[in-house]
């Protein structure tokens, strides 16, 4: 039976004979053509690279996917820890990206990009934990059936290696969608023999490639079950080891999940060999006595037959599917030109192999790199610098840059709800306990509250480094002051009288968030960096909110319960205190000694208060205090 038609080109012009006017024309509108397979190939291109820190390389690594025009791309030594979201945050520019960190210490790390029109879900594995690799797994659902699982072993001795990779493949049935093993298993060749009988005790059949690393070894590896690779080509990378593998899958996939507009359909012609067709088809074809007695429109069915069939075993169809979503918006004319430069300067290495065209390739990825950053530097500066009017506008562009979209969760086995019964439940102690935002602990020292305000002002700031290139002094200023200086100003006056040494902390923070907007080294002064930015030190900003306080409790625009803390002093004779404005203090003698050194806001509001000039504490309004406060502290604490 006839499976595919073969595309026939007719031309448009006549054969005209003057003088024939009798001749039987053949009707070719009645020619039947077979039905197609409803089953065709969807040609995935796919790619592994132990990136070797992706922290400072997410402008090559997307770049270099996108013109590669990969579905999926695995990482392996990504070293992005827990904390840092910035930085999936730039992978996931032109490609959607899931990953795994390492939980401590530095290196490690494994993930994914992926073609942002498919659908994956994070593999589930509920109850398996690794201690001698590192390992990310995603089930893609939509436009193929794929699994695919990321592996990273650190150098060293193999130890439960092969037991705990035993353990997690056998949650992976095999009679499944097809499964792609791949990652850095950094074995050396001669010590792989047990490796490779597990796996293809489990059915996983080896990619053969060359040498995956600049020393000569098979690290990187590729196993695959239900579906084989193909075309698969090593690329050395001037910024790692280890090469990059890029190759195709050739999956399964039914027509009504291919569209015309969503994919491409075609058959690589340049693949087939004449001499290999020639012998397919005349193997095919009836003896040439038989096929010289058969009718002619058999004869010519059964010719068609056999060359579409030996077309498709030889060269079948394979599909690619169009990518819907646009370019990035920061890909700029010159950037597209440097791209079609380099995939023209890989075309001749790959044909040539001389060293000197493997430099100029590199070479010319060095500078697509360089001008990814400028074009990404540029684009989001110009976005920033338009919104600043808008504040909704502006800080939805800082959570694009700082915050990766979150993945799809697998859903998951068993969901507990706890539940309190009151009579029964035996309610523990604990030492802090959080309210509004603030924890405090059972001595009132707040060093709890300070190292979790240092622990999110560190965790912002590292992020915030991550895209300081990308951001103009102005709009880092403004990024800083909302994510970390108002974290340092919230409920800060619960701070008052603390010892210096209680609130350094704060201090480190303040400083490193002034290096980070003027984006100098870390052991830069920063007195003038905060004279410039105007920020007063933290120890001044906890005493300008106490003094604000004050001040709102002695004009009665405060709350209640702080004007009952507050007394206006008063004389018992006239005198010319009586219009300065001063507070009345508690007494610290006899039995109040023991508040000389309190930190409560009736002993350290007077305190302070009576210490600032007269013309600060006769101020005729809350912003002209304000004003006059802050001057005042600038001269005391900067100066």
């Amino acid at each position: 039976m006839c499976l595919f038609s073969i595309p026939v080109h007719v031309s448009s012009h006549r054969y005209y004979k003057p003088h024939n006017h009798s001749q039987h024309h053949r009707n070719l509108s009645s020619l039947i053509y077979p039905t197609r397979s409803t089953h065709i190939q969807h040609l995935v291109a796919g790619g592994l690279w132990n990136c070797q820190s992706a922290t400072r390389k997410t402008e090559f690594i997307s770049g270099f996917a996108t013109e590669q025009c990969l579905d999926f791309l695995a990482l392996t030594e990504t070293w992005i820890t827990p904390s840092n979201t910035a930085t999936p945050a730039a992978l996931s520019s032109a490609h959607s990206f899931s990953h795994t960190p390492r939980s401590t210490g530095r290196g490690g790390g494994t993930g994914l990009l992926i073609n942002p029109n498919w659908t994956f879900t994070l593999y589930p594995l509920p109850h398996f934990s690794s201690q001698s690799f590192e390992f990310h797994a995603v089930t893609v659902t939509h436009p193929v059936k794929l699994i695919i699982i990321v592996i990273y072993r650190p150098p060293g001795p193999l130890g439960h290696f092969l037991e705990e990779l035993d353990v997690l493949l056998s949650n992976v049935p095999e009679n499944g969608p097809p499964l792609v093993l791949l990652g850095d298993f950094n074995i050396q060749s001669e010590k792989s023999s047990d490796l490779l009988f597990l796996l293809s005790s489990l059915s996983l059949s080896l990619a053969p490639s060359p040498p995956t690393h600049k020393a000569g070894n098979h690290l990187d590896l590729i196993f695959t079950r239900n579906c084989s690779t193909s075309d698969l080509t090593v690329t050395p990378l001037h910024v790692s080891d280890h090469f990059f593998i890029s190759y195709s899958l050739p999956l399964s996939q039914s027509d009504d999940l291919i569209s015309s507009d969503t994919a491409l359909v075609r058959r690589n012609i340049r693949s087939l060999s004449p001499s290999s067709l020639s012998s397919t088809v005349l193997s095919a074809l009836p003896s040439a006595d038989s096929f010289s007695l058969m009718h002619p429109n058999s004869a010519t069915d059964t010719f068609l037959c056999t060359l579409s069939s030996s077309l498709e075993s030889l060269c079948p169809l394979t599909s690619r599917r169009v990518r819907k979503s646009s370019p990035a918006p920061w890909l700029s004319d010159s950037v597209r030109t440097e791209r079609a430069t380099i995939r023209a300067a890989e075309r001749k290495w790959r044909k040539s192999k001389l060293p000197d065209n493997l430099l100029s390739y590199h070479s010319l990825l060095s500078t697509l790199t360089a001008s990814i950053s400028a074009a990404k530097q540029s684009f989001y500066q110009t976005k920033i610098q338009s919104s600043f009017s808008n504040p909704k506008k502006l800080f939805s562009n800082f959570s694009n840059l700082l915050d990766p979209p979150t993945p799809l969760l697998p859903p998951p086995f068993n969901q507990f709800t706890l539940t309190i019964t009151l009579h029964n439940s035996v309610v523990t102690p604990s030492h802090t306990a959080r309210n509004l935002g603030v924890t405090l602990d059972d001595h009132l020292s707040l060093t709890a509250n300070i190292a979790a305000t240092a622990r999110s002002c560190r965790y912002m700031l590292y992020n915030i480094r991550r895209i300081r290139p990308l951001l103009t002094q102005k709009a880092a200023q403004v990024l800083v002051q909302a994510l970390v200086i108002s974290r340092l100003d919230y409920c800060n006056s619960l701070l008052a009288g603390l010892p210096a040494c209680a609130i350094r902390p704060l201090q480190l923070i303040q400083n490193a968030a002034a290096r980070l907007v003027f984006n100098l080294p870390k052991f830069s002064h920063t007195t003038p960096l905060l004279r410039s930015l105007h920020w007063l030190p933290v120890a001044a900003r906890i005493r300008f909110k106490t003094l604000v306080l004050a001040f709102h409790a002695t004009n009665g625009s405060g709350p209640a319960y702080i004007q009952d803390m507050i007394k206006t002093y008063t004389p018992a004779r006239p005198l010319r205190s009586a219009s300065a404005n001063r507070l009345a203090a508690p007494s610290l003698r006899g039995s109040q000694r023991h508040l000389q050194n309190s930190r409560l806001f009736t002993v350290l509001a007077p305190k302070w208060w009576n210490k600032l000039p007269i013309d600060i504490r006769t101020a005729e309004s809350l912003h002209i205090f304000r004003r006059r406060l802050k001057t005042h502290f600038f001269r005391l604490y900067l100066d």
